[in-house]
């Protein structure tokens, strides 16, 4: 009763942003507090992640608890690896939390690291709020379908009463070691909650466990009927009982034993590796005894085979006719009882020398108790062949897989115990995946060193500059100097005497992931990050307006790539994606249906075909489709959703009588602007309706094409400037045409007298929050149906907003420092005039603040591309490199210090394209502190510790430059006009500069981060200064 009385209680208060405010200034609690504190309970004391608009709260949330601690990442996919190798070290699961859309996209990878190692792991995915749900919206992915492969169970929360369900996350995470997801939307997380966690049911796990009699006579009988049988020793932290010495004797190990200890007794000959031809325990007639967790990178060897697992707590895994599990005492008593029957052969020796030459080293400078942090592949299996055993403790991607670990699993060894070392043994292709959260071990203070192992001369050089850059310090091991220990924040590179970095397997394959636009074909650079190489692809057929082709051949690079395919999906980039039959899997099938346009399906004999079909297809709806190749298939399938009319040749015609309608109120209208978004095409004729309507155009950052006119007003929404918010909010009547439901913008059209809605999406315009006359048509045909009307003059505005407008851009732009660092404003105004459009320069844009810093302070965006209604980070600089190399065109790239980390593996050496990346690094994510502080809470974990860009661009032969003043600034941009070849200039901005005026807060936000502001003391006293004198004063 008391529960049911609190959940009813819960829906009582006030959740208005005032009553959430009033919840804020006396302290009480939220959704989000409520969720982190029954975490807390159930033992979880961590929570990676990067803090974003749907998920602040939890951050806030954790601020205020001190029991989590929080550990942010340059990147979701790594933070999501950490989190991932938390859980396999300690088997308690720590939290990952990612932001709605991109966020949710870096997801899949480490949970499903964390689903095949069997690593406990709560994920805590931010969504759009539930009103917008399946809209296909702004950032709207559906992360339930995304992640329901990789989890053992989701639980979606949508309201306050749901909230108790937390409870159970947890708890199911650490006994079927596996991720479990909780999805809460952002309004149900900071809604007040008057639920204490005492006043929910608290669980108390099982203290042991024990198989039934049952259990034991059929594993009997298994053992009974087979003619012999082998011992298999998985990670032995689950095993059922302290193993006696006559096991080791007769046992077998794979890698994933490591995490556990007395795999150092199994000699070589009895060390089976993932790719072994020769198996102990072929034929049908041998049962096999696994001992301790489940070998999961064997999996394949093990199907098909009667298998009798014995764990201290059950293995959650199906039982069938072969698999038995036995847990508890009675499983001890099985193994004593049956394991003098078990057979021992001695295999072949194990041959793998590739990487022979790091094992002595290892053994010299790490110390007894140290966590060594293993890259799959060739770096995990010569450790595991040829290691002695210690007290070190291991980790790796084992059945997964997963290039880019090592670095990630040695910070999450650091999270656990920071007293040893934790040392990353890394090659070429797992550094070049999380190099970059090097920074974020520097910023929480985690005790981790690298090993990389270099193939040749080249790579040593290379990786001693991006160590440095990255702010390690490094040694280069040569012939027999092999130092004694190695320290924290150390770098060993050895040469090693291997002639490549990949084994002959990934040779074959090597350049697995490949793009073609028209007749040119590009395949990975051995040093460029997957994720930013599908970017250009997307940017390619973003810029060019032709069919990009992706083509995958493995499961895991499919899901790093989600991410741009979701862009090219929301943007209507026409994109084909083939993907292989081993690259397909559970969660591909669940989410690329719904991004995709077409699915093609077949063998590989009709791939030629089957893509033809696709470009045709995605060429026509300008988004993506699907090209699945299927070995076996005889007869190709072709599935089809249903077009979306705004992105295909179909066009939706308006009724008449909504035109006379729109007629007779824009004539008798006053005051009236048109609005335009991405979906306005046709720009002559809408020109023309403007001049007839003697009414402003103003645009979203979408209708950039509109901008080069001369009734252009400026842009409106965060990203716009002062003059055009205010004439969009005082007007009497706004025409909206192929708005998107993305930007603040609607926070000044809902104060509008009539709005006129146009657009060809009905999913648009059913998710509107204001009143309006929706009207269902193409805007082009909308358009030339009123011009053919006759509709006269409507008002008289447009000359003085042009005024306005020319007098605002004469003063944008012009104060160049604040508190002694550049402002961005200046630095972005500085790009524009000297690299103008007019020129042949075009310019890419990031995610973030730093693109409302160059649609604001860069004139015409007709060219620039971004990532509009995805909003993926680490767009900027991939787009830059996509349009140079079909183009020509010299290209900047502004962005972020944030998007520049996500990104930085799009530096690669051999690039010779006139590109100019420009980094405006504020140290940390500006959005994001602003968004904090305008809800009322102080600034948390939005700051960063960057590596050097410019000695990490100048390490891969581009032109790196840091600056610091103008002077510097206008000379680096003039040597790159005298001679355009890659450069980086990493910018040193102020932190401080305000995203205002552009769009005046409302006063619940204004008094939110007032009350922010007092609690920060001198850090918000600066942000209150420079905040509210750009709110008052004209800039």
């Amino acid at each position: 009763m008391k529960l049911r009385k609190a959940l009813t209680d819960a829906s009582g208060p006030d959740t208005s942003e005032w009553g959430r405010f009033r919840n804020e200034l006396v302290g009480g609690r939220r959704g989000a507090d409520y969720v982190l504190g029954a975490l807390a309970q159930d033992g979880v004391s961590v929570m990676f992640g990067l803090p974003a608009d749907s998920i602040n709260s939890l951050f806030d949330a954790a601020r205020k608890h001190s029991g989590i601690r929080v550990v942010t990442c340059h990147h979701e996919t790594h933070g999501t690896l950490m989190a991932s190798a938390f859980g396999k070290l300690s088997g308690t699961p720590a939290i990952m939390t990612a932001t709605n859309g991109p966020g949710v996209g870096h997801l899949p990878v480490g949970a499903r690291d964390a689903f095949l190692d069997e690593a406990p792991l709560v994920l805590l995915p931010g969504t759009v709020p539930h009103s917008m749900a399946g809209m296909r919206g702004f950032q709207d992915l559906n992360g339930e379908k995304l992640l329901e492969p990789w989890a053992d169970g989701i639980f979606r929360c949508e309201s306050i009463a749901g909230l108790s369900r937390i409870k159970v996350v947890a708890p199911r995470a650490k006994h079927s070691k596996r991720p479990v997801v909780f999805i809460s939307a952002p309004d149900v997380l900071m809604d007040p909650c008057s639920i204490a966690v005492d006043q929910t049911p608290t669980l108390h796990p099982a203290s042991q466990w024990s198989s039934n009699c049952a259990a034991v006579e059929r594993a009997a009988s298994i053992i009974d009927e087979a003619v012999s049988s082998v011992i298999l020793l998985g990670d032995s932290r689950n095993s059922p009982t302290e193993l006696p010495e006559s096991v080791y004797s007769m046992a077998y190990i794979s890698p994933s034993s490591l995490q556990g200890s007395g795999w150092g007794k199994i000699p070589t000959c009895r060390r089976i590796l993932p790719s072994a031809t020769y198996l102990p325990w072929s034929g049908d007639e041998v049962a096999v005894i696994v001992v301790g967790d489940w070998p999961n990178e064997l999996e394949n060897q093990l199907t098909n085979i009667a298998v009798i697992h014995l764990t201290k707590t059950p293995s959650w895994r199906v039982e069938t006719g072969k698999y038995i599990n036995l847990c508890g005492t009675i499983a001890s008593d099985f193994l004593e009882k049956h394991m003098k029957q078990a057979k021992v052969e001695f295999s072949p020796p194990a041959s793998n020398d590739l990487f022979s030459d790091v094992v002595p080293l290892i053994n010299r400078v790490s110390g007894e108790a140290d966590l060594i942090s293993c890259e799959p592949g060739t770096v995990l299996e010569s450790v595991f062949l040829h290691l002695e055993e210690r007290n070190r403790t291991f980790t790796s991607s084992f059945a997964a897989a997963t290039k880019g670990y090592g670095i990630p699993g040695a910070i999450a060894g650091a999270i656990l115990d920071n007293t040893r070392l934790n040392i990353a043994v890394v090659d070429e292709a797992g550094w070049v995946e999380s190099q970059i959260e090097v920074t974020t071990a520097l910023k929480h203070g985690c005790h981790i060193a690298v090993i990389y192992l270099a193939i040749d001369e080249e790579e040593v050089q290379r990786c001693c500059l991006e160590g440095k850059a990255l702010g390690l310090n490094v040694r280069v091991i040569e012939g027999l100097h092999t130092p004694d220990e190695l320290r924290p924040f150390e770098m060993l590179i050895l040469r090693t005497h291997r002639s490549s970095s990949r084994s002959p397997e990934e040779l074959q394959f090597s350049g697995r992931q490949r793009w073609q636009l028209a007749s040119s074909c590009t395949s990975t650079s051995r040093l460029e990050s997957q994720e930013s190489f599908a970017m250009q692809a997307v940017a390619a057929a973003k810029t060019l307006g032709e069919v990009s082709i992706i083509e995958v051949r493995d499961e895991c690079t499919l899901l790093r790539i989600l991410n741009p395919l979701a862009d090219a999906a929301m943007d209507g980039a026409a994109v084909v994606l083939v993907a292989h039959e081993e690259a397909w899997n559970v969660s591909a099938d669940r989410i690329l249906p719904e991004l995709a346009h077409s699915n093609f399906c077949g063998s590989f004999e009709e791939r030629e075909t089957l893509v033809e079909m696709a470009k045709v297809a995605s060429s026509t709806s300008s988004t993506v489709s699907l090209v699945r190749i299927q070995s076996g298939a005889t007869v190709s399938r072709i599935e089809r959703r249903t077009h979306r009319t705004q992105n295909c040749s179909q066009l939706a015609l308006p009724q008449p009588s909504s035109i006379e309608q729109c007629k007779a109120i824009l004539e008798s209208a006053q005051n009236a602007v048109i609005l335009v978004g991405g979906g306005a095409k046709d720009r002559e004729r809408i020109a023309l309706l403007a001049t007839k309507l003697d009414a402003p155009i103003l645009a979203t950052m979408a209708g950039a094409q509109f901008d080069s006119l001369s009734c252009f007003g400026g842009y409106v929404g965060s990203s716009g400037q002062r003059h055009s918010n205010t004439s969009l909010r005082e007007a009497e009547v706004v025409l909206m045409l192929g708005v998107s439901n993305r930007g603040a913008a609607f926070e000044l059209v809902g104060n509008s007298k009539v709005v006129l809605d146009v657009n060809s999406d009905l999913e648009t315009l059913a998710s509107r929050k204001f009143d309006s006359l929706s009207i269902h048509s193409d805007s082009s045909t909308f358009v030339t149906a009123l011009l053919k009307s006759e509709i006269k003059k409507a008002s008289d505005n447009s000359h003085q907003l042009s005024y306005m407008r020319s007098t605002w851009w004469d003063n944008a732009g012009q104060v160049d420092t604040l508190a002694g660092k550049l402002r961005p404003s200046y630095v972005v105004r500085q790009l524009d005039e000297s690299l103008p459009a007019d020129r042949g320069f075009a310019f890419t844009g990031d995610v973030g603040i730093n693109t409302l810093w160059l649609f604001r302070f860069r004139k015409h965006h007709a060219s620039t591309i971004w990532s509009r209604n995805f909003a993926t980070m680490g767009f900027g600089l991939p787009a830059a490199l996509a349009r140079v190399k079909f183009t020509g065109q010299p290209t900047v790239a502004v962005v972020g210090d944030g998007g520049m980390g996500m990104s930085i593996g799009a530096i690669t050496p051999d690039c010779e394209s006139p590109v100019l990346c420009v980094v405006l690094n504020n140290r940390g994510l500006a959005a994001i502190r602003y968004e904090q502080e305008f809800f009322g809470w102080p600034e948390f974990e939005s700051g960063y510790i960057n590596p050097d860009f410019a000695a990490f661009a100048r390490s891969r032969s581009w032109d790196g430059r840091t600056i610091t003043t103008k002077q510097e600034l206008r000379k680096a941009i003039n040597d790159f006009v005298v001679e355009p070849s890659p450069m980086l200039l990493d910018v040193v901005c102020t932190e401080n500069e305000p995203p205002m005026p552009a769009l005046i807060p409302k006063p619940v936000r204004v008094a939110s981060a007032l009350f922010a502001w007092a609690r920060q003391g001198r850090k918000g006293l600066v942000s209150a200064r420079t905040a509210l004198s750009a709110m008052i004063f004209f800039r």
